[in-house]
């Protein structure tokens, strides 16, 4: 629920509306119009005072400074969270923005948000992961599967084999000394 209202109250304590949001799908009370008034405050049926604004909107309108209240329950509205930003003229606060949040309103987009999140990020889990296994298959699983070969092959009498395995990580020094036996045990031979 947004609206703007005039900084300065009425003679008779009621707060001026600039604009005020209002959506005839959901909303049950009548719209206000540019220059309607509202009381600040009124009188319930147990005889208790009951402030309409919270009291952030005065003190936003008192330091000119943007203002956040606590959450309150707000009767057929649930809980309620409501912000208020001053709008200033050269040093006068001249009116206030004010928006009223449903707390549950805003627990459901965020669980909506966060289901729509969810797969998104498993599937980049799992691409990841697919990628990862194939890099590490093919950076690390393919060399040592061919010393694994060249390894069967000369313990079956082989001395002519090919090793084609370069690189200056731990397998390819792995792969280096294995050459250098190689020649060694064809040397011997």
């Amino acid at each position: 629920y947004l609206y703007i209202l005039d900084s300065r109250p009425t003679p008779d304590n009621r707060m001026t509306y600039f604009i005020d949001g209002f959506d005839p799908e959901n909303d049950t009370e009548a719209e206000l119009s540019l220059g309607d008034t509202e009381d600040i405050s009124y009188v319930d049926e147990d005889g208790q005072n009951v402030d309409v604004y919270d009291e952030k909107l005065f003190m936003a309108i008192e330091t000119g400074e943007v203002q956040i209240s606590e959450i309150y329950t707000s009767g057929d509205f649930g809980n309620m969270v409501s912000g208020f930003a001053p709008i200033v003229d050269g040093d006068e606060v001249v009116g206030v923005v004010g928006v009223d949040i449903s707390v549950e309103e805003v627990m459901q987009a965020a669980n909506r948000f966060g289901m729509v999140l969810l797969p998104l990020g498993l599937g980049a889990c799992i691409l990841f992961g697919l990628i990862s296994v194939w890099l590490i298959n093919r950076m690390v699983g393919k060399p040592i599967r061919a010393l694994t070969d060249t390894s069967n092959a000369m313990a079956n009498g082989a001395i002519d084999v090919d090793l084609s395995i370069d690189g200056h990580d731990e397998i390819g020094r792995l792969a280096d000394s294995f050459k250098a036996m190689m020649a060694n045990t064809s040397n011997q031979v």
